[in-house]
């Protein structure tokens, strides 16, 4: 009985940090475009994204190729759309 009533409050202290949100995914879109363009295209595949990995996802770019680049060797992206 004492080791189920330890085993619950340590359920129960663990609780807070697995309900946590995680922090959002960042998608990394190659600057092909403008910025408007680029949300109007790519935000159903981010909420596929988050629907299937219940997670929020976050749309992201650059100025331009440079910077992108610059961007992704800097690892600012989880994941990359060229």
């Amino acid at each position: 009985m004492l080791s189920l009533l330890w085993l619950l409050f340590g359920l129960l202290a663990l609780r807070p940090a697995a309900a946590a949100d995680p922090s959002p995914l960042m998608l990394g879109v190659f600057p092909n475009t403008t910025a408007k363009q680029i949300v109007e295209t790519y935000r159903p595949l981010a909420n596929a994204l988050e629907k299937t990995l219940r997670r929020r996802v976050e749309i992201y770019s650059a100025p331009n190729f440079k910077s992108f680049v610059a961007r992704t060797r800097q690892g600012k992206y989880d994941l990359l759309l060229t």
